[in-house]
């Protein structure tokens, strides 16, 4: 049987809201953490394909960043304990067109990626202006003096952007879930010059530990085998 075809009853058991377990691969290796931090970049739909909803619902609070307005409202009706933002993260402090695609899930900042998503038989709906703002002026606000225990960035072509405005010698989220598929080598040697090592990777995304972090992981390959990516 095709191992694919086991992935809608393992979301429905593991009570998975990521696009590809990446909330459950996250709680393992938090050790089940009952209260903690995140921060969500490109957030998109607080319940559909979230890396953060999983930890919400447990009690943990975040930071949501969603550029598309009509996404943004409703993470202010279903994420009312959280920080919710309607701005984008870049490498400064400006206002930038953001273009919507007839798919919300890949809206973005990048118009070079929009030829790709056309031969997919999107296009793009709409063109607003939208506020940006850096990573690193999301920690200073929010998170100064406290460890975030992840963060995930999802922006698609905007990442390396938004991983490169933060200050990464001051503010140090223990784990990083990150979209690696478009050019996987390139963010692999930014994350190591930055002390990151991967620990997870799927067929879009991979995690990132802290290597300053000193943090003893969990067992975790049951679950690989559990949904079929061993």
């Amino acid at each position: 049987m095709n191992k694919y075809i086991k992935l809608p009853f393992c979301r429905l058991v593991l009570k998975s809201n990521s696009q590809l377990y990446e909330d459950i691969i996250l709680d393992n290796m938090l050790k089940s953490k009952k209260n903690g931090v995140y921060i969500d970049v490109g957030a998109n739909d607080p319940k559909s394909w979230s890396n953060t909803k999983f930890f919400y619902e447990r009690g943990w609070t975040g930071v949501n960043i969603e550029p598309n307005p009509d996404l943004f409202d409703k993470f202010k009706k279903y994420r009312s304990h959280d920080i919710n933002l309607n701005i984008g993260i870049g490498a400064k402090k400006e206002t930038l067109p953001f273009y919507q695609m007839s798919d919300d899930k890949i809206s973005t900042f990048d118009k070079d990626e929009i030829p790709e998503f056309e031969k997919l038989g999107h296009r793009v709906v709409s063109t607003i202006q939208v506020p940006v703002i850096t990573l690193k002026e999301v920690f200073e606000t929010y998170y100064p003096d406290r460890i975030v225990d992840f963060i995930s960035v999802d922006v698609e072509g905007f990442d390396m952007e938004v991983l490169q405005s933060n200050d990464w010698t001051k503010y140090r989220p223990t784990f990083i879930v990150l979209e690696v598929l478009r050019d996987k080598d390139s963010f692999l040697k930014y994350m190591k010059s930055i002390g990151y090592s991967l620990i997870y990777i799927n067929f879009t995304n991979g995690i990132f530990l802290d290597e300053e972090a000193n943090y003893h992981l969990p067992p975790h390959k049951w679950i690989h085998k559990f949904i079929g990516i061993a």
